[in-house]
């Protein structure tokens, strides 16, 4: 099992879903307003409130879009350490500083997996993607993002996190395995699909109810939630050991052709929680002819020359004495 940051809005930390599965910072000790471990954060516990410099358990979730995160990678990876990682404000937006802050964090403190799903349309910029590089290099640590939710071809406008290098970019399919009405695509930039229409998770605002969202930022957890179950049985794992284990699972999809790099859906033996088993659409291409093979239309055609050119031979002997013939062989 691995620790999970999600860097989103916050999470509840006292959401019934959580109990058990919340990662601990066991250089603190809870409530006693000290920064126990010399990290810069006073009690941070379950996480990091990048807005506030508090722990997670402080502000939670004003917004609820990351409790809900968070809900779905623990259905899908119920061994999974959550680490709440707040710098996303209660309208939805934040801050250059917030997510390098946000992510340093998550790195510094022993997160493998980080899940992003947030982002904008544009280039990532540089600090940014110097922190993935660092994170994936330095310290092991896979990140998965969301694609976006803008019917936009990222391979052609830029989508950030998502087209970032080292980002597992996530598309968000529904629950027959095509593509979602308001999801952005890209055959380069996306890696696959996976579950993220009218997804039932954890509600920031009833500590032991669920609500339905939809969006590539429900779907990008399901897979965060699968790298994590990868990583149990492989620790090592690497981005891109991790990213194409995904793309060879995926369940192919012909309303997913040219969509992302796998055309399909992420496994079935992670989507469960979501909705019934996929099946396989993409009709294989017919059995080709052996490579020399003739086919019994040919054979007679040919038949019939060879028929044809014995006739005239035997009238042309003299002439093909004298290095007049004729090739059947192929050139």
């Amino acid at each position: 099992m691995a620790i999970v940051a999600i860097v989103d809005t916050g999470i509840l930390v006292n959401h019934d879903d959580f109990k058990g599965k919340l990662w601990v910072n066991e250089g603190e000790v809870p409530g006693n307003g000290v920064d126990d471990d010399g990290n810069g954060v006073v009690d941070d516990v379950n996480g990091f409130d990048a807005i506030t410099f508090q722990g997670i358990g402080k502000v939670n979730d004003p917004n609820g879009h990351g409790t809900h995160v968070a809900g779905t990678v623990s259905q899908t990876s119920p061994n999974a350490e959550i680490m709440g990682v707040r710098f996303l404000g209660a309208n939805g937006g934040g801050s250059l500083g917030g997510a390098i802050n946000a992510w340093s964090y998550a790195l510094i403190m022993g997160a493998k997996v980080i899940n992003n799903s947030w982002g904008f349309q544009g280039n990532l910029p540089r600090q940014l993607q110097d922190i993935i590089d660092i994170g994936t290099e330095q310290f092991g640590a896979i990140f998965v993002g969301a694609a976006g939710n803008d019917s936009s071809n990222n391979d052609r406008v830029p989508s950030s996190q998502a087209n970032a290098q080292g980002m597992i970019s996530v598309g968000a399919s529904d629950r027959n395995g095509n593509p979602a009405r308001f999801d952005n695509f890209g055959a380069n930039n996306v890696a696959l699909f996976a579950p993220g229409g009218n997804i039932s998770a954890a509600d920031a605002f009833n500590p032991n109810g669920r609500t339905r969202l939809s969006g590539t930022s429900m779907a990008s957890p399901v897979v965060a939630g699968a790298v994590d179950v990868l990583l149990e049985t492989n620790p090592s794992l690497t981005t891109a050991q991790a990213k194409q284990q995904l793309i060879d699972g995926a369940v192919k999809q012909r309303s997913l052709a040219n969509s992302s790099l796998a055309e399909g859906v992420l496994s079935n033996t992670f989507t469960g929680p979501f909705h019934e088993a996929l099946t396989d659409d993409v009709t294989p291409p017919p059995a080709q002819e052996p490579v020399g093979g003739i086919n019994e239309e040919t054979q007679q055609a040919l038949n019939n020359i060879s028929d044809t050119l014995g006739s005239c031979l035997l009238y042309t002997s003299d002439a093909a004495d004298e290095g007049l013939g004729v090739d059947l062989g192929g050139r």
